[in-house]
């Protein structure tokens, strides 16, 4: 009888551990993602080596929101990119001298200006002279403007290209904050 009772509590324990290792790995699968930024493009609010948690279900009942910083998928299909949303459907988006403009008003982010200089191997100047983003597009941008390659390069990205939302840097410990 005290074998049995010893084999219960063993069985019982392993399903338990099943049943967690199974929950934690559906909540990384479908709800939230622990990636390692691998770019400087968004530099200073995102760090290379920082660890930040990608929201998968923050767009599920809505649309990405200017100034969200999302990770999408990379249109030349290598890495997935983590870029701040600047533009969003609708919206009538302007590149002229370097300088972005989104419904007529000149888009100046806190950190730092679109740098004045076209991005190398880009026409930005004419790609987006007076573009209206069509009900699935997004304009994106890293806030690193010198380093990024973005829709200023590529042009908008469809919303099925967004694969979640930023919203921790979780590790290293110093740089612990929400992301907005």
């Amino acid at each position: 009888m005290k074998m049995n009772k010893e084999i219960s509590s063993s069985l019982k324990m392993a399903l338990s551990i099943i049943l967690i290792v199974s929950m934690l790995l559906l909540l990384r699968w479908y709800v939230l993602e622990p990636r390692v930024v691998e770019q400087r493009s968004m530099l200073p609010t995102l760090q290379e080596g920082d660890v930040i948690l990608v929201s998968k279900l923050a767009y599920f009942l809505s649309d990405p929101g200017r100034g969200d910083i999302v990770i999408l998928k990379s249109p030349n299909g290598s890495q997935d990119l983590v870029k701040r949303v600047i533009a969003t459907p609708g919206d009538f988006v302007c590149i002229d001298g370097g300088k972005v403009f989104v419904n007529d008003i000149r888009i100046v982010e806190g950190i730092k200006d679109i740098n004045s200089l076209p991005i190398p191997g880009s026409n930005t100047n004419k790609i987006f002279r007076g573009n209206k983003l069509s009900e699935d597009e997004f304009f994106i941008v890293g806030d690193n403007r010198d380093l990024s390659k973005d829709s200023r390069t590529f042009g908008a990205i469809q919303r099925d290209d967004i694969l979640g939302k930023v919203f921790v840097v979780a590790w290293p410990v110093e740089r612990f904050s929400i992301v907005d």
